[in-house]
């Protein structure tokens, strides 16, 4: 389990983007400009722009401007949505 440690290193401008097919690294609120790399079941390279999660609407009407939420706001929803260690809420 990296994930601290590689959020870590992308907040302090270390590294510029980071490999990883775990959806809990999420929580550990990257800056914007990261990008994350997966591989797919097809070999194919996912790319996802950490700042492009910010700017989702999550199919909410209206929209929710997750860029404004506080670290403690977007933990707190990664947790409620589901982890390695904690099942989502129903």
């Amino acid at each position: 389990e990296a994930d601290a440690q590689l959020a870590a290193l992308a907040r302090s401008g270390e590294v510029d983007a980071v490999v990883t097919r775990d959806g809990d690294f999420l929580a550990y609120l990257l800056p914007p400009a990261v990008v994350l790399f997966d591989l797919t079941a097809e070999g194919e390279v996912d790319e996802q722009r950490v700042g492009d999660l910010l700017d989702a609407t999550l199919g909410a009407s209206p929209p929710v401007d997750l860029s404004s939420w506080s670290y403690d706001k977007w933990q707190l929803a990664c947790c409620i949505a589901g982890c390695d260690y904690v099942e989502s809420v129903d």
